[in-house]
């Protein structure tokens, strides 16, 4: 051996500080598991193992395992309110995660199930139908994010927002009111929404 070579070993991480330290200080398969039970985790590992190869030698079978595992599939829960008059192909709103997306309601009279002739008692029935919903979902108005209101006469802008207004108690969502045609059962406004638990 001359004096200037070296004995061949392993080879050596050229970057050795951005090997994860969930792999150092996760030496058992079943916490190194638990670790990369996240997105971030794995994106994480994958982006340091471009640049240091190396560190695929250390867990491999725990490592493959973590990358071909799927993604944790979100439950979805089906939202409708108790004595729900309509009965029409769609629910009142989906629960998924911390975010329930609304389908359009109309504000109706539930004695006659047609929107009443008063503009502000049906804007009220409509939002206190929004609230209803929200609270099956345990949220409130306050956890909406987005709102679109459909209206089938743009005069009555100014009389919805009087008494929209007053359902929040914290900033506003963000939202689009929207000139429409003719509503279903004479309503004037429609409004869909989705909400994310604050």
């Amino acid at each position: 051996m001359s004096p200037g070579s070296r004995t061949a070993g392993p080879p050596r991480c050229r970057h050795p500080r951005i090997i994860p330290d969930l792999i150092r200080s996760s030496p058992k398969e079943a916490g190194f598991r638990q670790l990369l039970d996240t997105v971030d985790a794995r994106a994480y590992l994958e982006r340091a193992f471009h640049r240091a190869p190396v560190a695929l030698r250390l867990f491999p079978r725990e490592i493959a395992r973590a990358m071909s595992a799927p993604a944790p599939q979100t439950k979805r829960r089906v939202i409708n309110r108790p004595g729900r008059t309509v009965q029409a192909p769609f629910s009142e709103a989906i629960l998924t995660g911390d975010t329930l997306y609304l389908s359009g309601q109309i504000g109706l009279d539930p004695k006659t199930g047609q929107a009443p002739a008063d503009i502000e008692q049906e804007v009220h029935l409509l939002l206190d139908g929004i609230k209803g919903t929200l609270a099956e979902g345990g949220m409130t108005m306050d956890d909406l994010v987005y709102v679109q209101v459909f209206c089938s006469d743009l005069s009555l802008f100014d009389k919805f927002n009087g008494v929209y207004r007053t359902y929040f108690a914290k900033e506003f969502p963000a939202r689009a009111f929207i000139g429409a045609g003719s509503l279903l059962r004479g309503g004037h406004f429609e409004l869909q929404a989705i909400a994310v638990r604050r």
